[in-house]
């Protein structure tokens, strides 16, 4: 019941974004149609715990009581213009960290752990550039003598011109995609 009502609300944003809806157009239609939708999921979660349908203290009981801790902030996007409906992409950014956190206690030296580092600084700035992480880490790889010479020509957000411009040993249509 919870999941198929959210879905709705989820549906409706998702219909807004594929429309390429402004941020006000969102939240007047998000405060029309999914303030209403998200006030019966409170109401109907409420009455769960109250008429002892669900046990507090079960994984749902848990979820429920979640929600209706965290309830302003849920449905920011309904009130605040520019409020994202999720934070998918603040977790995706922090899983790396996490990640990283939990392995660099195997690294066996300082230098292994610094090296992680900086490879997890890479990985992540190109994966936010929306690049091919193999790709890059090819192409700098196979130019390393000129990524030594001039840096800037093979950031994230460059490399792929550089790679098509210049005579370098990785190509676009090699492997990039």
């Amino acid at each position: 019941e919870i999941l198929s009502r959210y879905g709705a609300v989820n549906k409706i944003e998702q219909n807004l974004t594929k429309k390429g809806a402004t941020h006000e157009e969102k939240l007047a239609y998000h405060q029309e149609h999914s303030l209403p939708v998200m006030e019966e999921i409170k109401k109907y979660v409420k009455s769960l715990i109250d008429d002892k349908k669900v046990e507090p203290n079960s994984s749902l009981g848990e979820a429920i009581s979640y929600f209706l801790n965290h309830y302003e902030g849920l449905i920011a996007f309904c009130k605040v213009e520019k409020a994202p409906f999720d934070n998918n992409k603040a977790e995706r950014s922090l899983k790396f960290i996490i990640r990283l956190r939990k392995t660099s206690m195997f690294y066996k030296n300082e230098k292994g752990c610094k090296v992680a580092s900086i490879m997890q600084s890479i990985l992540c700035t190109a994966q936010e550039a929306g690049i091919n992480v193999f790709d890059y880490l090819m192409a700098i790889l196979e130019n390393a003598d000129k990524v030594k010479k001039n840096p800037a020509d093979f950031l994230p957000w460059t490399f792929e011109q550089t790679i098509n411009a210049k005579d370098c040993a990785y190509h676009q249509d090699q492997c990039l995609t």
